[in-house]
């Protein structure tokens, strides 16, 4: 087995005894930069859930910033590019870069967002979190996007009206 590719962006998410790691450990460096362990059987499956959630109120949220931009007559590529600095990170490149170029393959597809935003809000109910408002009304914005056709497309088609 070979040592990672430093091109590897896979971060495995793992939950359940953790004395077994590091036996694994050089198979899981072979595919993944980094293994996160959160806890027991299924917290790594939960913390997806999370970290996804976030990740498309974030994306559907830079969409309907890029729309507001565009309706108040501000360049949507000027303000795209803007939006890399402040707020910036990851989630925002990520949205930004789709937004411009359709990527092939897709990163996550609206259908499997929609899924994970699902299952997130059915965990809220289960943990007891009756109020999660941007989890609702995102999970409502892929929902459509399923109902136009898009759940094979990119999760960044959130937002149909790419900068031109």
């Amino acid at each position: 087995m070979t040592a990672s590719s430093p091109t590897t962006n896979l971060v495995l998410l793992a939950g359940g005894d953790p004395s077994g790691l590091p036996a694994l450990r050089p198979v899981l460096d072979a595919v993944a930069r980094d293994v996160r362990h959160f806890g027991p059987a299924g917290a790594g499956t939960r913390f997806k859930l999370v970290l996804n959630a976030l990740q498309a109120i974030h994306l559907a949220g830079f969409g309907e910033a890029l729309r507001l931009a565009e309706a108040a007559g501000l360049d949507a590529r000027q303000v795209g590019e803007a939006l890399l600095d402040r707020p910036g990170g990851a989630v925002t490149r990520l949205a930004w870069d789709s937004y411009l170029t359709p990527p092939e393959p897709l990163n996550f597809s609206a259908a499997w967002a929609h899924k994970d935003l699902a299952y997130a809000a059915r965990l809220a109910q289960d943990a007891g979190q009756d109020h999660h408002p941007l989890l609702d009304s995102v999970l409502a914005v892929f929902t459509a996007a399923l109902a136009e056709g898009r759940g094979n497309q990119d999760w960044s088609t959130v937002n149909p009206s790419a900068p031109k």
